[in-house]
């Protein structure tokens, strides 16, 4: 494994830990603390914060005694050790620091560091699944922002307040907040500008989670226009490009997707640590083009560095390892292995259970692989139920023209098929492609699918 020397910013963080142990007075805190902010923003910035782990420990060390003492700088200690947790996506232990720096902020009376506490606090509750919670902490912030901020500050905790809205699956909600960011971020910063930019990223993500793939095609290519245009950093400009390949790929465009995957994993490699969930995160996207495309050779060495990385990372409890879990589990039934496919998605469900909600759309698309797994072992009594389950959320959830319905009212028609159902099927197929007509989503492949198995339903039925 390729060994770094210990970077300049470490070496502060080194010293200051080195200093505290050895108690050289009351004013190291205060002193040590413009250092230590300097180094573990830099190694944040350049994708490196798992090296804050040797040194977590000394931090908290350092914090505990803070407190203990009453010291005037115990409350942004604690806020520095909060966001690294959250900057390594361990969420509880974010919570707990972030919420001792509220605490020691609100007694101090100090209106900015709660402010800027409460920003990351909602964001660690959203990280951990806690939805309703990063919600609550959004709108409380929002209102002290109210009370004494012009609306030029309301832009981005109404940006960070839509995204939680749209992990936890409710985007109505989050497509109208977005809006409301965007406005804000336009009067306040101009166009183009980089936080028009993520703004516009983050709505055409969301038109992509809602299934509106020509609409967030277009926010995206804004976006990222915009951001090369401004000479945006090239992590920012990656996940641009990796969505746009997410989007290639639901429109059953493997060849371009894995391009574009391929374009965004190099940029990630290129800011960040090789070993870094960002990098994951793109080798996991990659590995779904390859899928897509029938190569499970080319997916499962790409599958088992994500999962690698991930669980080193961020740990075996984030939402990003129901996705590499779930992929795993594609590739072992492409492979005919559906006891291993059953195991994984089980561990799947588990995690997404936990951490997203039970009926978080992620979490619904753990369920239709378990169906489609039971199909394939001849169990259709329980993929039926498993999808019309499945189904009957979806659509309280989900855009009526989402590909995401598509392919599981196709799942559904077909164990329909395969039980003797001809009648139920034709008529669950004409209900969701009159959806996607108006919705204008029909050229999707899941709709096509559909059509063409409609097609085959309707020459059966009239002989």
């Amino acid at each position: 494994m390729r060994t770094e020397a210990r970077s300049y910013p470490f070496e502060c963080v080194f010293n200051f830990a080195r200093l505290v142990r050895e108690q050289r007075g009351p004013g190291i805190l205060t002193s040590a603390l413009g250092p230590l902010s300097t180094a573990l923003a830099a190694e944040n910035a350049a994708g490196r914060v798992v090296n804050a782990r040797p040194w977590l420990a000394h931090l908290q060390s350092l914090a505990r005694h803070a407190l203990d003492t009453a010291h005037s700088q115990a409350g942004v200690l604690c806020r520095e050790i909060g966001h690294q947790f959250w900057m390594l996506g361990a969420p509880a232990h974010a919570q707990s620091w972030l919420e001792e720096a509220f605490r020691v902020m609100s007694q101090a009376q100090d209106r900015d560091g709660q402010d800027s506490v409460l920003n990351l606090l909602s964001l660690a509750y959203g990280l951990g699944g806690q939805y309703q919670r990063a919600v609550q902490l959004s709108h409380q912030r929002l209102t002290q922002l109210a009370a004494y901020e012009p609306d030029m500050r309301h832009g981005e905790e109404l940006n960070n307040l839509a995204y939680i809205l749209m992990l936890q699956g409710r985007y109505h909600e989050a497509t109208s907040t977005f809006r409301q960011a965007l406005m804000i971020r336009r009067a306040a910063h101009g166009v183009p500008s980089g936080q028009v930019a993520r703004v516009l990223h983050n709505l055409g993500y969301l038109a992509f989670k809602q299934g509106r793939l020509a609409r967030a095609w277009r926010l995206l290519m804004w976006a990222l226009v915009m951001r090369t245009t401004l000479d945006a950093p090239a992590h920012g400009i990656a996940l641009t490009i990796s969505t746009l390949g997410e989007i290639a790929l639901a429109r059953g465009n493997s060849a371009q997707a894995i391009a574009l995957f391929d374009y965004g994993f190099l940029l990630r490699t290129h800011w960040f640590a090789a070993a870094h969930d960002a990098t994951a995160e793109s080798q996991y996207l990659l590995a779904c083009a390859w899928l897509k495309l029938g190569h499970v050779d080319q997916a499962e060495p790409l599958l088992v560095e994500a999962a690698h990385v991930t669980r080193r990372g961020l740990g075996e409890q984030h939402r990003q390892m129901v996705f590499i879990l779930t992929a795993q589990a594609r590739l072992s039934l492409a492979r005919n292995m559906t006891t291993m496919a059953q195991d994984q998605l089980c561990a799947a469900l588990d995690i997404a259970n936990h951490v997203l909600g039970v009926k978080h759309p992620e979490t619904l698309v753990v369920w239709y692989w378990i169906a489609i797994v039971a199909a394939q072992a001849g169990e259709y009594g329980r993929a039926q139920q498993v999808l019309e389950t499945t189904y009957a959320h979806q659509q309280e959830l989900l855009w009526h023209g989402h590909y995401q319905l598509g392919e599981t009212a196709l799942a559904l028609a077909q164990v329909y098929q395969n039980t003797g159902k001809p009648g139920q099927a034709h008529t669950l197929l004409l209900q969701v492609l009159g959806d996607a007509a108006r919705a204008g989503t029909t050229a999707l492949p899941a709709f096509i699918d559909c059509t063409t198995l409609l097609n085959v339903l309707d020459t059966n039925l009239q002989k």
